[in-house]
């Protein structure tokens, strides 16, 4: 964790966990709600099966037990142990006890998984502890902990800012917190952005049958729905100035009132707002409540965009690949080293949401060929 500044504690995060991997190469499997890393000795072979004690374990129905020998030297093969649904290179399959070469970047599929070698960027940290599809894969090593710091702040009470630009992945770190917590309610989220002032305030703290024109029933708000979860409060940065007052009252006295009510409503959720604004500006411009940002400002975590962490891109195109091949019911075509190049020089500016849809319309484009520069 480190301070940048008097008003904001800000660590940068990038979602996921894992100890350093050499320089060299790892292997990365996707498939089956399950991303797994791998790093590959200089030299040696490793078992991926179903059994527990294959170096590379695959629990899946369609996965034999000891499924595949992946052996490393200069080069990468993989072998098929006699599995009984093989193993899949380009849509053909491998001859049963015969390598055959497995270059970087190109994928091979053993079951519901799609396997890819590739090289580890200098100072590249992976995870190899399998994590759920809710969680990005591959963090930067300057972010040491990372993982534990979002286990310990997804298991607190403390409000929680998400800072990032948009597309990096704040509804998605706001869910994994949630999944994290433990807590036995509901994920609720509302867009601050997306509605007028009045209308933001009825959905925020619910209104009272005959509060106002058309309000012909009681209807309660997005914090009083939490109840013991979780409120998502999706660009905190364009709240009206005059209802930031009202959600301050509310955050410190844990108890709200509905338009047109009297009564007070305990709360006894837990708040995490996520913006792409820096509010220490909007702060300092009178655009945002600075109590009201100290209040939610518990811990501040930051997403860095998607050209910071350039080790990420290549994963995440691996695994929204294999989604976007299964939910169309086809085979995930491979990826041409150029096509890899490409992909990895590419700034992003739309962030891991820009990065889902290019690979999407790729998928559509290639028609099951290997994916070329000029399907992006």
């Amino acid at each position: 964790m480190s301070s940048r500044s008097r008003d904001r504690t800000s660590t940068a995060v990038s979602l996921g966990a894992g100890e350093p991997a050499p320089r060299g190469r790892y292997l990365l499997v996707v498939g089956d709600n399950r991303l797994i890393t791998t790093p590959l000795p200089d030299h040696g072979a490793l078992i991926l099966g179903r059994d527990a004690d294959c170096d590379v374990a695959l629990p899946h129905e369609k996965i034999s037990r000891r499924h595949a020998r992946l052996v490393v030297d200069d080069g990468v093969t993989i072998e098929d142990l006699g599995s009984t649904n093989g193993i899949r290179v380009g849509g053909a399959r491998l001859e049963r006890g015969v390598p055959a070469p497995m270059p970087l970047g190109e994928s091979v599929r053993l079951g519901p998984f799609t396997a890819i070698v590739l090289a580890s960027p200098a100072g590249t940290v992976v995870s190899n502890d399998g994590l759920p599809r809710a969680a990005l894969v591959v963090r930067d090593p300057t972010l040491d902990g990372a993982g534990e710091l979002l286990e310990r702040v997804a298991r607190n009470s403390v409000h929680v800012l998400i800072q990032g630009e948009t597309g990096t992945g704040k509804e998605v770190l706001a869910r994994t917190l949630h999944q994290l917590s433990g807590r036995p309610g509901e994920l609720v989220a509302i867009n601050c952005a997306a509605l007028t002032g009045d209308l933001l305030e009825s959905e925020l703290f619910g209104h009272e049958r005959g509060a106002f024109t058309g309000a012909t029933r009681t209807k309660p708000g997005l914090l009083e729905i939490a109840g013991r979860g979780t409120a998502l409060l999706d660009e905190i940065g364009d709240l009206p100035l005059e209802l930031q007052g009202k959600l301050l009252r509310a955050l410190e006295s844990r108890q709200v009132y509905r338009v047109g009510g009297v009564q007070p409503i305990d709360l006894h959720l837990r708040v995490l707002a996520a913006t792409h604004k820096r509010l220490p500006e909007a702060v300092a411009d009178g655009r945002f409540r600075q109590d009201l940002f100290f209040r939610l400002n518990g811990i501040t975590l930051e997403l860095p965009p998607l050209r910071e962490r350039r080790g990420q891109i290549v994963p995440l195109v691996t695994r929204f690949l294999d989604e976007a091949a299964r939910a169309a019911g086809v085979p995930a075509p491979q990826l041409t080293p150029a096509t890899v190049a490409a992909l990895n020089g590419h700034d992003w500016p739309g962030n891991v949401r820009e990065l889902r849809l290019v690979i999407e319309r790729a998928l559509l484009l290639s028609g099951g060929a290997p994916i070329e520069v000029s399907h992006l």
